[in-house]
């Protein structure tokens, strides 16, 4: 993802389409450190800290405990196992990856961090704060902005005719929908067991959707139906593009 440094939303194309989305649930913060020592060898790892601001100015270190996946070669012999990272009494993380050799082990996508988000909305930044082994001076890496946004849309839902009502084939539902979020996604609405629903937008931007929306009932069987319909803004949650979604609001009515 392609995070924009002055907003903290991500627009991208691979691995998957966003644009301008924030973040939510679950952040993975990966990446390599170079000329790290070679703790097969020396037995020292390289040490690191997680460094996070609520304002871009002061910094404080992470603590949470996550988990990262490592394959470990010794000769010709590969382990696959899980390594739960906490930090030491001084704070730091250890960094686990060995490229160096002659045996050698690789943190599966490179993680260095798991930022666990929720329920925090806003921006956060963040570092690497990488201490030299030789003289236990840090180092640290640029800070990252990023907007957080663990907040589902607010969304309005109706129907013109009474709900529950009874209604005669070839009658035409209708109704409105409306969602609003800083981070706006789309608005979905379905009709079961059968059926199609069309929506017409009145505003279509990056904070609201809004309009109207009909079931046309010509064709289809004497029966009970449900309209249901939910929103979701554009946030990668827990590092896929679902976004946070409503609750499922439902409608129903009865085609006599």
């Amino acid at each position: 993802e392609k995070i924009n440094s002055v907003t903290g939303l991500a627009t991208a194309a691979s691995p998957f389409t966003v644009n301008q989305a924030p973040f939510g649930g679950e952040v993975q913060i990966s990446g390599y450190i170079l000329n790290h020592p070679n703790y097969s060898v020396s037995g020292v790892k390289l040490r690191y800290k997680v460094m996070l601001s609520s304002d871009g100015v002061s910094f404080s270190p992470a603590a949470n405990d996550f988990t990262i996946s490592v394959d470990r070669w010794v000769g010709a012999v590969v382990s696959q196992f899980d390594i739960v990272q906490k930090v030491d009494a001084d704070g730091f993380y250890s960094y686990q990856e060995d490229a160096i050799g002659p045996d050698y082990t690789f943190v599966d996508e490179d993680v260095l961090f798991r930022f666990y988000t929720a329920p925090l909305n806003g921006p956060r930044w963040i570092r690497i704060d990488v201490e030299d082994p030789a003289t236990l001076a840090i180092i640290p890496s640029n800070s990252v902005k990023l907007m957080l946004d663990n907040t589902a849309p607010n969304l309005t839902f109706t129907m013109d005719q009474t709900p529950c009502s009874d209604i005669t084939i070839g009658a035409v539902i209708t109704g409105t929908f409306n969602a609003t979020d800083l981070h706006m996604g789309d608005v979905a609405i379905t009709v079961s067991p059968a059926g199609a629903v069309t929506k017409a937008y009145l505003v279509s931007n990056l904070t609201q959707q809004s309009g109207t929306w009909q079931v046309t009932t010509t064709g289809l069987s004497k029966c009970g139906y449900v309209v249901q319909a939910w929103a979701i803004d554009r946030a990668i949650v827990n590092n896929y593009p679902y976004g946070n979604q409503t609750p499922i609001q439902s409608i129903g009515f009865c085609l006599r």
